[in-house]
């Protein structure tokens, strides 16, 4: 009578641990669940706020792009045509020189704004990205070797075909390489690599450019994807910002990590389905 009530007690005993365990793992998986549930609530608010600021100061450089460019055209012109009055080594035809090309450098900030203000649609294709990166390093490699920069590749074999517009999405990895560059001022390294990722769940190739340059302050950090933000004396602010906006309309993702004077990576995540 005794074994068989002490089995018993074993075997109740017995359920209510396993039952115990049970409802602990659930309440884990619940917490995990709602911690997750948060971090992307968090960051779907982030990139919400950082849409609508994206679209205020969009709308109010276009206007200001366009009041600023019509006289700028007219001061162009002028100078263009006073200039024949004044051989190339008369003072004020230097002054004229002068002239025009902060005229050119007004009216490419300009350009950048109106590209800033009215994003196109996309026109994608499926595309080899590491073709396209090496077309984007091609174009650098003289300015590189000149800078006394490496270029390190480190590319997956054979990666899928991914789809994007070939044309903005140039822009961003050419812009990010630049930014690269140059934060090394006395040569360095810059590491480009490609390899297969998962995001949320979703098939992409995550796209890795590093350098060994300058690093940014972390107290730059949160402002880095602002318009008009720059820590560069020649700088308009808005490269960061309108790449952020091309990935985001890509569906896709970016990640900055930087060490003061160690250097700074620029992970892109882009869904092969986009």
């Amino acid at each position: 009578m005794e074994i068989v009530l002490y089995n018993t007690v074993a075997i109740v005993t017995g359920m209510l641990v396993t039952r115990e365990k049970k409802e602990k793992e659930r309440h884990l998986n619940t917490a995990r669940s709602l911690e997750k549930s948060l971090v992307e609530l968090k960051q779907t608010k982030q990139d919400l706020l950082q849409a609508e600021k994206l679209s205020a100061i969009g709308q109010l450089s276009a206007g200001l792009a366009h009041e600023i460019r019509n006289p700028l055209s007219s001061i162009k012109g002028a100078v263009n045509i006073l200039a024949v009055d004044y051989p190339p080594e008369h003072k004020k035809h230097r002054m004229l020189k002068v002239l025009d090309c902060e005229a050119d450098r007004l009216n490419k900030v300009l350009t950048a704004f109106l590209s800033f203000a009215k994003p196109q649609p996309l026109q994608s294709t499926r595309i080899n990205l590491i073709n396209k990166v090496e077309e984007v390093i091609g174009l650098l490699k003289m300015q590189a070797v000149s800078a006394n920069i490496e270029i390190i590749r480190d590319f997956a074999d054979s990666p899928p075909l991914i789809k994007l517009d070939e044309g903005q999405m140039g822009r961003v990895f050419l812009n990010i390489m630049l930014n690269a560059m140059q934060a090394m001022p006395d040569g360095g390294k810059l590491t480009v690599s490609i390899k297969k990722a998962i995001l949320d769940k979703k098939e992409g190739l995550q796209l890795n450019i590093g350098d060994t340059g300058c690093g940014i302050k972390p107290e730059d950090m949160s402002d880095i994807f602002n318009p008009f933000f720059t820590t560069k004396s020649n700088g308009t602010g808005l490269g960061l910002a309108i790449c952020y906006r091309i990935i985001k309309e890509h569906q896709g993702n970016i990640k900055i990590t930087s060490r003061p004077q160690q250097g700074t990576l620029v992970s892109l995540w882009i869904p092969i389905e986009s």
